[in-house]
């Protein structure tokens, strides 16, 4: 089971990392869209790295 939790308590939880990442996504751009447009890019790549090694999703692996 992967999961993730925000800062401000929302939590997902499933087995695939990619459906994961997808409701974190939609949770940020619902519940925090002003900080996400308040990131630069640096912090977004930064947060998207983390992101994936919390959940063990390994984005090279997908784009081949």
């Amino acid at each position: 089971m992967k999961e993730l939790t925000c800062n401000c308590g929302f939590t997902v939880k499933d087995e695939n990392p990619t459906v994961v990442e997808a409701k974190m996504w939609h949770h940020a751009i619902q519940d925090h869209i002003d900080m996400l447009k308040a990131m630069s890019e640096e912090q977004l790549v930064g947060w998207l790295s983390e992101t994936h090694k919390k959940i063990g999703l390994d984005r090279e692996k997908l784009s081949n």
